[in-house]
Order: C-alpha cells, then structure tokens, then sequence
C-alpha cells in the first residue's frame, strides 16, 4: 500500500505541532498539523485523511522481487 507523503516539504514553509489519531479498525489514519510560512510569519492548519485499502497495489507501485535485480 502506497500514499503520498503528508507534509511536502515546501520551501519557505516550516511544519510543526503534528498530530496523528487512527480509527480502531485500522483502515484510516487521520494527522493534522500546523505550517508556517518563514517570510510572513502566517500559519495555517493542514489535515489530510489516508485510507488503507488492503491488498491494494497502484499501476506504478514498484513490487519488491519483481525488480530487474531479483
């Protein structure tokens, strides 16, 4: 299973206070947290919601042992 990375790193950007909460059955992950911009000193929340879907495998997922390199 495969997802985004949830803070990208943006420059000029700088992420903190995160928080990360699942549900009990274990198929979402919530996280939250705060970014804030260097130049003009202003934040913003950011929240994003990540789905577990079992067995799935995306179109341009690399699948470990099926590699040129076996």
């Amino acid at each position: 299973n495969e997802f985004d990375q949830l803070e990208q790193g943006t420059p000029g950007l700088e992420a903190s206070e995160a928080s990360l909460a699942a549900n009990p059955g274990g198929e979402f992950m919530y996280a939250a947290w705060a970014e804030m911009a260097h130049d003009t000193g202003e934040s913003d929340a950011r929240v994003r919601r990540v789905w577990w879907i079992d067995e799935f495998i995306g179109s341009d997922a690399w699948v470990f042992g099926q590699g040129p390199n076996n």
